[in-house]
């Protein structure tokens, strides 16, 4: 007889069973919890390098916290295969910066520029939605630095630095720092590398502000326009030591006197259809917005008086029909054919060269998906 039937004949069987069943389940729920817990560490581990790559384009792959502060904030100039460009001896290249306005009017450009240079011609569009001229400056330095060249320069800016006055004089900075977007910059230019602390720290940062109505008030006080012409000037440097000529033009708008939110959202002023339809209270009060911008356009004639070398385009004396417009500054079709148009005419009668640069053997092109050149 079995020492296990012998057990159930006495009667113990059934406290032997789960004496036996216990001492083999201990051994298996101690391998559970330690496979759970490294399964929670694997996990942890992927979220946060998840962070570093959602919050800085950190490479997600590795133990690396080396983050390219342009490759998080500009994705253009990567995705749109700018940085990697060089020069062909064939195509002539052309960098456009600005915000969206800028952005629109990129293909149309182009395409002008072929038909009316008769030669093959590609527009680098850098443009992008909400830059400013910081924004445009801090993508030139980067480029210089990665050797990516260029036969001219478009610049176009004059609305989204008005957003920049939406804070308190004594907090304002001349750089723009006093934004959680340019402080980040700065801060990861000098130390390029992510941590939980910064995951946290941006989080709370990009979530807080005062309210509207202050921010609009703070906006009063028109404190941009030293700082944006300070950034085309130190644009017009770094393009001059590439030997690369600028266009600057002044900021085309249309805020008709008897402007107010409700009437343009009732469409009563007039404006033509285009792929946008944004009120004034995007940059703020809309007097504040309209004597900004303005400004900002005395501001860049200032610089153009400086520069009487350089292709000049007075848009705002030259797009100011109500149809041209699908808001205060975005551009419908017959507005974006006018861009382009003037823009072209000026670079044409402007006796800058039209001869794309040659290949240069001392460039380089920047490193591939995840590397970056050494920031300073």
């Amino acid at each position: 007889m079995t020492p296990l039937l012998r057990s159930l004949r006495h009667g113990n069987g059934l406290k032997t069973l789960t004496a036996v069943d216990t001492s083999r389940t201990v051994p298996r729920r101690r391998l559970f919890w330690a496979i759970y817990a490294g399964y929670l560490t694997v996990l942890l581990f992927i979220t946060y390098r998840v962070a570093l790559w959602l919050f800085y384009a950190a490479n997600p792959i590795g133990l690396s916290t080396a983050v390219n502060p342009y490759r998080s904030m500009y994705p253009e100039l990567f995705v749109r295969g700018i940085v990697n460009s060089q020069p062909d001896g064939v195509t002539y290249r052309v960098l456009l910066l600005g915000g969206s306005v800028a952005e629109q009017t990129g293909n149309a450009l182009e395409e002008m520029l072929c038909e009316k240079m008769k030669q093959p011609v590609k527009v680098y569009n850098a443009a992008s939605a909400a830059l400013t001229t910081r924004d445009s400056l801090n993508k030139l330095e980067y480029l210089a630095e990665c050797k990516t060249q260029f036969d001219l320069i478009i610049v176009y800016h004059g609305i989204n630095d008005v957003n920049l006055n939406r804070y308190p004089a004594d907090v304002f900075r001349e750089d723009y720092t006093h934004s959680g977007w340019y402080n980040w910059i700065e801060t990861m230019r000098k130390n390029p590398h992510a941590s939980i602390q910064n995951v946290v720290r941006d989080s709370f940062r990009r979530v807080a502000s005062a309210t509207e109505e202050q921010e609009f008030d703070w906006g009063n006080d028109i404190k941009t326009p030293p700082a944006f012409e300070a950034n085309l000037r130190s644009m017009i440097r770094l393009a001059e030591q590439e030997d690369t000529p600028i266009v600057l033009a002044t900021f085309a708008n249309y805020i008709p006197p008897n402007y107010t939110v409700e009437a343009f959202r009732a469409g009563e002023l007039g404006y033509g259809k285009g792929e946008f339809g944004h009120p004034t209270t995007v940059w703020g009060w809309t007097e504040n917005v309209r004597d900004t911008i303005a400004a900002h356009n005395e501001a860049i004639r200032r610089v153009v008086a400086d520069h009487s070398e350089l292709p000049f385009v007075d848009l705002q004396s030259i797009i100011i029909e109500p149809k041209d417009f699908c808001d205060v500054c975005h551009l419908t079709e017959s507005g974006i054919t006018l861009f382009a148009e003037s823009m072209t005419a000026a670079i044409l009668d402007s006796g800058i060269s039209l001869v794309p640069r040659k290949p240069s053997v001392a460039a380089t092109q920047s490193p591939d998906l995840f590397d970056r050149p050494q920031l300073k």
